[in-house]
């Protein structure tokens, strides 16, 4: 039977792709395993990186029609632009792309869920409205939650004012000085259509202080 050759070359990039240390004898390698082998696994290994090269490459164009179309729904429902508050329309919700490179739009009420199909789809022009329109027209998905943008962003922005008056007003020692100089950041989760409030080392005695301070929310999750 004829032996195969293979070259040094490709057996130490075959090596490197499948995990096996470089430094080995080639021509050992190549004796007791057979070149053909190590050429096969060599092209397998460079048929999977070419496959999770291509998927990367849908994967990103997904994502671009995704933004796109997460700019134009975000013009589209600002009513109040430059405004402190009431910025977004009232039954807006936030959007978000989730792991599937999908824009998921979060709205309070059914009825706006078909108001943006209606109204946004007609006034998309371009070449990136474009790719917001093939997005909004066939991956986008509704998710009707409770509390709107304008109800999350208000409760934001009151627990933050509320910090900075009281934040001086308290000596060390105190449970209320414990808990002001431990919160790490007052944030908005639209995927969980929450307000996030970072405390370290975060207790039960910690929340009940939040709750007497700042007082009681029903769509505020500690971290």
């Amino acid at each position: 039977m004829k032996k195969i050759k293979v070259s040094a070359m490709i057996l130490a990039a075959c090596m490197a792709v499948c995990g096996l240390p470089v430094h080995v004898n080639a021509e050992k390698i190549e004796e007791s395993s057979g070149g053909s082998q190590l050429e096969m696994m060599y092209e397998e290994k460079q048929a999977e990186v070419q496959a999770e090269m291509e998927q990367f490459q849908q994967k990103a164009e997904a994502q671009q029609g995704a933004n796109a179309a997460y700019a134009e729904i975000e013009e589209a429902m600002t009513v109040n632009p430059g405004a402190e508050e009431n910025v977004y329309a009232e039954e807006y919700a936030g959007a978000y792309i989730n792991d599937n490179n999908t824009l998921v739009v979060c709205v309070t009420a059914e009825d706006m869920a078909r108001d943006i199909d209606a109204n946004v789809i007609n006034e998309l022009s371009g070449e990136a409205a474009q790719q917001a329109q093939d997005v909004i027209a066939g991956d986008i998905e509704y998710k009707v939650v409770e509390h709107s943008y304008n109800e999350l962003a208000g409760i934001q922005d009151e627990i933050a004012d509320t910090y900075e008056k009281l934040y001086p007003a308290y000596e060390e020692g105190t449970p209320e000085y414990e808990l002001l100089s431990t919160m790490t950041g007052v944030g908005l989760d639209e995927e969980k259509n929450v307000v996030t409030v970072g405390i370290d080392e975060l207790s039960e005695q910690k929340i009940n202080n939040f709750v007497s301070i700042f007082g009681e929310y029903d769509c505020i999750e500690f971290e």
